[in-house]
């Protein structure tokens, strides 16, 4: 299976694209809009209503702007660049569409991310100023769509995880020419389960032989899990595992499993 080495000028135009929106946000708040100018981050934080728990969050905000070029920040203040093109918030919009017709022509299987992004992008500082939980943006009615969209259709993510699966299934038929033995596995932060798919389709052939625990520190992922492949691999077991925190206060005990998965 071949790899397509990463588009660098793809990869930049997704950048710009993301640092848009945000310097966007900010900018409809009346920041960053004229050249040289600087704010206090306190000042950005009192009017933008942001809570004490996303502060942080808000300077990842402004770091990416200032690896952007946008802004640059100095002592909790932060001065804007030269942005005298983008002065302006309607002339965004052409840009931004512009900028999403070039990547989806471009690499067709990024729509999922990009329609994510979008999907977040909206709620992002509703998020911030805690009007909404960030989980119900993420999984909107407990949905698993956008990100289970987002790991099916990544190049990247699907030719990794066909690599683990078909190792294991290599590991296993050699280790199980005894048919006497017993692999317990165990995958770490299973999520949505794109690994987990790849993985199970290539090892069922050994199911008498195997007990797969698929574990994350959500429920909702569990759920998910289950409802996905409980029918067609019986092996499995679903299980919460925050992996902080010791395995035999999880109910694993150490040294119990013969396989980690953890990607």
């Amino acid at each position: 299976m071949k790899l397509d080495k990463p588009n660098k000028l793809l990869s930049e135009k997704c950048d710009h694209y993301v640092s848009l929106h945000i310097l966007k946000m900010f900018q409809e708040h009346g920041f960053f809009i004229n050249s040289q100018e600087s704010v206090s981050i306190e000042k950005i934080i009192n009017k933008m209503m942001i809570i004490d728990p996303y502060f942080d969050l808000l300077h990842g905000l402004i770091n990416i702007l200032e690896l952007s070029g946008f802004v640059t920040k100095k002592n909790n203040y932060v001065t804007t660049l030269d942005v005298k093109n983008h002065s302006v918030v309607k002339k965004y919009y052409a840009e931004l569409q512009k900028l999403e017709e070039e990547i989806y022509q471009e690499n067709p299987e990024l729509k999922p991310v990009i329609k994510f992004f979008n999907h977040c992008y909206k709620s992002y500082l509703n998020v911030l100023q805690g009007e909404l939980n960030y989980i119900s943006v993420l999984f909107p009615n407990g949905s698993m769509e956008f990100l289970d969209a987002v790991y099916r259709d990544d190049k990247s993510s699907n030719y990794l995880n066909t690599l683990i699966a078909k190792y294991l299934y290599f590991y296993l038929e050699t280790i199980l020419k005894n048919e006497k033995e017993h692999i317990y596995i165990l995958e770490l932060g299973a999520g949505t389960g794109g690994t987990t798919e790849k993985v199970l389709k290539e090892i069922k052939p050994f199911n008498k032989n195997i007990t797969y625990y698929y574990t994350d520190i959500s429920i909702g992922f569990l759920n998910y899990g289950e409802s996905k492949f409980k029918t067609d691999y019986p092996f499995v077991l679903y299980k919460t595992f925050n992996i902080e925190n010791e395995p035999n206060t999880e109910g694993f005990e150490s040294d119990f499993f013969d396989i980690i998965i953890a990607n």
